[in-house]
């Protein structure tokens, strides 16, 4: 929790620090959090409903170090003073949303913040991407993720019904398609699984530098993150239905990489390239 009111409180005073200053500080947090390092596979530092194990504590450093990389790859906007510290103040606030996401311990809340942290992405398009259809791509991005995060609101109340709890420990195992296609359509669509991959190349096009990183460094691997931690409760289901997807996603990759020979634009060679490898 030091760490949670740290960032928050940080992210309450950037509006009366400097541009650069705020590297610094995140820079520091980072350092700190990783001083904690522990490759224990259970739970630790359990507060609030949040806690931390091997697997969410590797990506929260990630997050934070990306969050670094973000303002220092936003020079222009600070020399330019493109509203520099509002900039600063979505970048760290998304960098909250996200650590609370990974130290989310119950399903719910995790869904909570994961569907939290697409209102400051969304911000960081829309009002500082160079692009003249920056506005279209944040469309996208939006209704991609409200349209399939419908669904997996039936899967958590399924699954607390049946299963008594939400949180991640306590969690069992059902053999049900439609509870699979609740859960894994949502982190389908974060990792830009082929079929659905649209809003993924029109964001990164448009997007900022700073954008383009949080799609390439933060969603996609939160899509991955979400897959891991629902195994639990699809383990009987996904031995029969995953080999359909991997085909699809195989399929997909060959024909994006004929794609990416003959394509000039390098922002969407780099989107292309990345949703081929998924």
């Amino acid at each position: 929790m030091d760490l949670i009111f740290g960032l928050t409180g940080l992210v309450f005073t950037l509006f009366f620090v400097r541009f650069w200053f705020s590297l610094f500080c995140g820079l520091i947090l980072t350092f700190l959090f990783l001083l904690k390092l522990s490759f224990r596979r259970d739970v630790l530092y359990i507060s609030c409903g949040l806690g931390v194990d091997l697997l969410s504590f590797t990506l929260v450093g990630l997050r934070m170090w990306i969050c670094c990389l973000i303002i220092l790859a936003s020079g222009e906007i600070n020399k330019l003073k493109i509203h520099r510290r509002f900039f600063v103040f979505i970048a760290f606030f998304l960098l909250v949303r996200l650590v609370l996401t990974f130290l989310s311990i119950n399903l719910f809340v995790f869904y909570l913040f994961f569907e939290v942290r697409l209102i400051p992405t969304l911000m960081l398009i829309i009002g500082w991407g160079n692009q003249s259809e920056r506005i279209q791509a944040g469309i996208y991005l939006l209704f991609y993720t409200l349209l399939v995060s419908l669904p997996i609101i039936m899967g958590l109340f399924f699954v607390d019904f049946y299963g008594f709890s939400l949180e991640f420990y306590f969690l069992r195992s059902f053999n049900n398609l439609f509870l699979y296609l609740c859960f894994r359509i949502v982190f389908f669509i974060k990792i830009s699984i082929f079929l659905v991959h649209l809003w993924l190349s029109k964001a990164h096009v448009e997007a900022p530098v700073s954008g383009s990183i949080i799609l390439a460094g933060i969603i996609l691997k939160l899509g991955g993150y979400g897959l891991l931690r629902s195994i639990k409760i699809l383990f009987k289901i996904d031995i029969k239905v995953n080999l359909i997807f991997i085909v699809i996603s195989i399929t997909g990759a060959v024909i994006i990489s004929l794609v990416c020979i003959r394509q000039n634009d390098i922002k969407i060679l780099i989107a292309t390239n990345r949703h081929g490898k998924r």
